[in-house]
This record gives structure tokens, sequence and C-alpha cells, in this order.
């Protein structure tokens, strides 16, 4: 099979198993863009998504500008104001665990001063590593990580940058590639030349023809054809990152490992917008497309938000909740989590909200025993075996479901759409992970101890066996005193 590119084609792979659009939750199409009020208030997690805590560099009453550093971490970006005002608060608010970074507003959005040149006159791939750092940028398809850790790597080929959006219902990455196609393929442009990567292409969906036209325009317009176009098709998780890899390029992520290992590295197409930001306007990441769709809204809309945003002020914008609001979920209707309260903030990994209506949401039956039947194999876009995951996982069974590749599930969702006993696979699943992780975390803690006591002992040890020798060459030292004073004795 070949996508037909910008003159050339490009052969596409079979991937794993997944779902057809008629399997998966209505679209809302592709609603329009806008930009909401500035919020009274700005509300920051300080705990980011692998667990580290920022470290705050201002205090409260303090004021700040647009852009200005708020708090920062020796192994996670750092994370800006964005918009000015005054420091409220360092407090743990009672939505969610963890301290919150609060900022109210003054209306004025007055940016800081930067002192960095833009672009650098020259553009080394240190110098380049260190901006995407100090801009705070980290991954925008969902999962959060620190770009530069895909980007600092040595013998990178290929670069895909990921247009097919991870949830039915997300039309943000559509509405950036349908509005904003400069910024992206420019993006694109400095880590080719900055990185000296052989190729990149750019993977949209087939069936998102408004991509296709305004990115072929830009391209047209740019006169560079760097970057490829390949569409892949339509088919849920297109954008999972080793489903789209192996359709674009025949190569399986091994079981464990990473991209970066087969020479490849992956971008969603907001991260590398976002990198042209900050390299030619000087811009740390303070804003990002969401979408908020759903029957549960008046108006959907693709938002550019400012990070810190209630979701409050997102869906009073919306025209507010209709009467059919039964779901509040961050992150689609497929892989997202439900949201305790409308009160809670947009960060750098929220791409969705998903106010689901009582028609949309799928009453789930009473939980029937497995019959084997194997649909959840034949969708399972990572070629797992859910049905033998499960009845491992459910057994409490460690050993055989690690050796079953569990930790490889994206937690997708399709096994959950097909199984004809309503069983919870995926939570089962999220479950048997983070067990799986307490373990290995409590398995360190172990290995620390035992390795600090091994040491104690072995100190203890060295200590002894000094006290020892010390002694014994202070006896030795005396009887060598009394033979030399006998032996003068003797002489005299």
């Amino acid at each position: 099979m070949f996508r037909q590119t910008k003159g050339k084609m490009v052969p596409l792979h079979r991937h794993h198993n997944g779902l057809a659009p008629a399997d998966l939750p209505g679209s809302s199409g592709l609603p329009p863009l806008a930009i909401p009020p500035l919020p009274r208030h700005l509300l920051f997690p300080l705990i980011q998504s692998r667990g580290m805590t920022l470290i705050p560099r201002v205090e409260p009453g303090q004021p700040v500008l647009k852009g200005q550093l708020l708090a920062e971490h020796p192994d996670h970006p750092p994370q800006h104001a964005s918009s000015s005002g005054v420091v409220a608060t360092l407090d743990s608010l009672p939505l969610a665990t963890g301290p919150y970074l609060v900022i109210t507003t003054d209306g004025r959005d007055m940016p800081v001063v930067s002192h960095l040149v833009n672009p650098p006159p020259v553009l080394t791939p240190k110098i380049l590593l260190d901006r995407i750092w100090q801009a705070g940028i980290t991954g925008l398809g969902g999962a959060g990580f620190p770009t530069t850790g895909k980007l600092d790597s040595a013998g990178i080929d290929t670069l895909i940058l990921n247009g097919a959006e991870c949830e039915p219902l997300s039309s943000c990455d559509q509405t950036l590639l349908v509005r904003f196609p400069h910024r992206v393929l420019a993006g694109a442009r400095l880590l080719l030349t900055t990185f000296n990567i052989r190729r990149c292409l750019l993977a949209i969906e087939a069936d998102k023809t408004a991509s296709w036209d305004a990115l072929n325009a830009a391209v047209a317009c740019s006169g560079d054809h760097s970057v490829q176009i390949v569409r892949v098709p339509a088919r849920y998780p297109a954008g999972g990152e080793k489903q789209l890899i192996q359709a674009l390029t025949g190569m399986e992520v091994p079981h464990g490992g990473h991209p970066q290992n087969l020479g490849l590295v992956c971008l969603n197409v907001a991260t590398v917008a976002a990198i042209h930001d900050a390299i030619h306007w000087n811009s740390p990441l303070i804003s990002r497309l969401v979408t908020l769709t759903g029957q549960g809204i008046r108006q959907p809309y693709n938002l550019w938000v400012r990070l810190g945003t209630p979701i409050s002020e997102l869906i009073k914008y919306c025209g507010g909740y209709t009467g059919e609001a039964v779901r509040l979920v961050q992150g689609g209707a497929m892989m997202g989590y439900p949201l305790a309260s409308d009160q809670l903030p947009v960060t750098k990994s929220t791409h969705c909200i998903w106010v689901g209506g009582s028609s949309e949401t799928v009453e789930v039956g009473p939980e029937q025993p497995c019959i084997r039947c194997g649909t959840c194999v034949d969708v399972c876009p990572a070629g797992l075996l859910p049905q033998e995951l499960y009845r491992h996982t459910k057994a409490g069974q460690r050993e055989q479901a690690m050796a079953l590749h569990l930790a490889a599930c994206i937690e997708c969702g399709c096994c959950d759409a097909v199984c004809p006993s309503h069983i919870p696979l995926v939570r089962q699943f999220q479950t048997a992970k983070r067990q799986q992780a307490e373990w290995l975390a409590a398995q360190n803690r172990a290995n620390h101890a035992k390795t600090r006591y091994q040491a104690r002992l072995a100190r203890k040890a060295r200590e002894e066996q000094a006290q020892q020798d010390s002694a014994r060459r202070g006896k030795e030292a005396i009887q060598d005193a009394l033979a030399r004073l006998k032996t003068r004795r003797g002489s005299g």
C-alpha cells in the first residue's frame, strides 16, 4: 500500500489491529477555533507527570510577568507564568493531591523581557536542546515527557511528526495543521538541519482532507520539500507512537525499547510548533490548543488556552453544560480519565476535554466470565493477549503478566470496547501496572537499603581492622622500644 506525498510515494506497512471509525464514539467534526478571555486565577500543579515536584522560584505576594520562570526541577522542564499578575498562594487545593501555585492575574498580560536572541546566530544541537529545555517544552500529545530526552540521542535517521489524533473526539492537532501549518513545518526544518536528520515524515489520517490541503499549500509556498506528508489509514489508534512507526517504516519498536534505538524520533506536531515558537519568538510553553467537545456542552470549540486556566472557565466559554452532561473526562472517550471537578486546570498534557452526554456514554452491563472468544486479541494494536493478561493479573501472577508484556499495553481501550462479557480489562491492566511499579519501587528501596547496610558493615569491618592494625602497630612499637632499651643496657 502506498500514500502519495509531494513528488514521492511512501509505502505504508500494516500495523496491528485497532478499531475502525464506525466502532468509535462519534465526532463533532472540526469545531471552530477561538481564544477564551483571560481568567481571574491561573493554577499550576507543582507535581508533574513523572511524580517529580517542581521547586518554586517565586513567593506569595510577588508580582510576575508573562513568560517568567515560576518553578523548576533538575530532571524536568520548568513551568512559566502564562500571564502577568501576583502569586496568590503556594498551597494544596482540596480537589487534587499535591501543591499548586496560584497566580491572580492583573489583566495587563505584560510579558517578561527575554535576554535570548531569536533565532540564535549559530544553532548547534546543544544550544537547541538548551533552548527547548529552558522553554519548558514537554510532549504535547498527552504523555508530557521532556522533549529533550527524545532528541538527545546519537544517530537519528528519521523524524516522524505525529499529526494523527490520538483520540477520535480530539481535533486540536488537525486545527493546528489547518490554521498554522507553517509553524509545524518550520519547526521540523529546525530539527532536520540542526541534528542532521536524513528525512522527515509528517503523518495525518486519510480522512483529514483539510489538513492535507493546508500542509501541501504551505509546502508549495515555502518551496521546501524536506518534510514528506503521508496519509495513514483512519483506524484507531493511528496516533499511537509504536503503531504509527510500524505503519510508516515497517519497523517494530521492541517491548521495553525506544524508537531512538532504531534511529527514529517521533514527536507530536504541537510539540514541533512549540519548538518553533521557542526559537523564533522566544516564547516558552505557556499555552496550547485544547479540544472541548461532547454532547454535554452547548458549543464545541478548539480553544487556544493559557496553561493554568480552570476547566470551568472553558466550559463557561462554550456556553455551559447541557442537561445531558453526565461525564467530565480529560483526554477523550477512549483513553481519557474522569475528572473530579471542573475547577482543575489545563496543563501541558491537556489536549482534549470531553463532556459526555447521556446518549454518548455506553451503559456497561454487569461483568460476565470470559468466554475466550479472542475478540480482544483481534483488536489489540500492541499485539498482546488481553484475555491471558487479565487472567494472570487477576490471580496476582506478576511474573507471568510481565512475561506477556503487560508494560507494553497502551491502555487504548480497544479491548474494553469489544468485550462481549463487559470485563473492565483496561482498568485491571492499569491496576496491575501500578502494583508492578509499586513492587519495583519497593524492590529498589530494599536493594538500596541492603546496599547501605552492606556498605555500613564493610565500613565497620574496615574501622575494626584499622583499630586492630593500630593496636598491633602500637604493641610492636612498644616491644621494639623495650628491645632497644634492653640492648643498650646490655651493652652498657
